[in-house]
């Protein structure tokens, strides 16, 4: 049994799941979405086709503690792996919460115990994080109900202020909240393997941002519920500037979400050192092409 903070609601992070449980709740999840990244990401297939791994930026090489290594000696070989296997022999360890599950309780109401109480806070022997909290008896119960939503309220401030993913004892985990469903990342994903497959593969290094658009994206982004709606009164050029525009932008999403997923950056669109200092031209014998 394991707890998992993306897998359940936020009133759910530390009820623990059987194996069979965290699978269903892991498909389709942020989880299974930087498994999806990381198994058609240039860079990580490159590592394991061959390619040294990479070093962190301002390294002149990687070391056991560059985050490149880190993702590759957590994430194992991804090339020929299906998630639901992955995810039963490799995710459901790392990505796993190294806390137990601590119900509310009563710890004492003899007065006698208050010192040890005291003392066992002041050795640390109490849970980062925690929050005791002494109840004189003899206030009433009105009181009492005044006081635990005063309490109430400065923990939901302290929440909002809270960052989950920095205090996380994951082997792995997200280093912020996603704005992106596990469908949006598809999309990228199936985006750029179309791209790499038509310039790579095939070899058509004319292929233009529009030729992507018209090709794949189009398509992709419909099934995924988004409807273009371009006004009438483009011209014929005007639409190609901004299909190609669309579709430019996605693939440049797409290859800094891999890249930065490959250095232990997951969710991250912004720029990623990988792009520019090992671009697919440099790598791509690597990846078999």
């Amino acid at each position: 049994m394991n707890v998992y903070k993306l897998l359940g609601s936020p009133d759910e992070y530390y009820r623990p799941l059987s194996l069979k449980e965290s699978l269903e709740r892991a498909k389709g999840s942020l989880y299974e979405s930087w498994f999806e990244l990381l198994k058609n990401s240039p860079w990580y297939r490159a590592m394991w086709g061959g390619h040294p791994e990479f070093p962190d930026r301002g390294q002149t090489e990687a070391n056991e503690f560059s985050s490149a290594v880190s993702v590759k000696n957590s994430f194992g070989d991804l090339r020929n792996i299906k998630f639901d296997d992955w995810w039963n022999q490799t995710g459901h360890q790392i990505f796993a919460e190294d806390v137990g599950y601590v119900p509310m309780q009563v710890l004492s109401i003899q007065y006698n115990h208050r010192k040890r109480k005291t003392k066992e806070i002041r050795d640390g022997k109490v849970p980062a994080h925690s929050m005791t909290v002494e109840i004189p008896l003899n206030l009433s119960v009105t009181t009492l109900r005044k006081q635990f939503d005063m309490l109430l309220k400065q923990q939901e401030q302290f929440q909002q202020r809270f960052n989950r993913w920095q205090h996380s004892t994951a082997e792995v985990h997200p280093y912020r909240d996603a704005d992106m469903s596990f469908q949006d990342f598809k999309v990228l994903v199936e985006c750029y393997k179309h791209w790499e497959h038509v310039v790579y593969k095939q070899r058509r290094k004319s292929y233009s941002y529009f030729d992507l658009y018209t090709d794949k994206l189009a398509e992709l982004r419909s099934v995924n519920g988004v409807e273009e709606r371009f006004s009438s009164e483009l011209s014929p050029s005007e639409l190609y500037e901004v299909q190609a525009g669309i579709a430019e932008r996605t693939l440049a999403d797409a290859i800094n979400l891999m890249a930065n997923a490959t250095v232990m950056k997951f969710p991250n669109q912004s720029s990623c050192y990988l792009v520019d200092a090992y671009p697919l031209e440099k790598i791509k014998k690597y990846l078999g092409y």
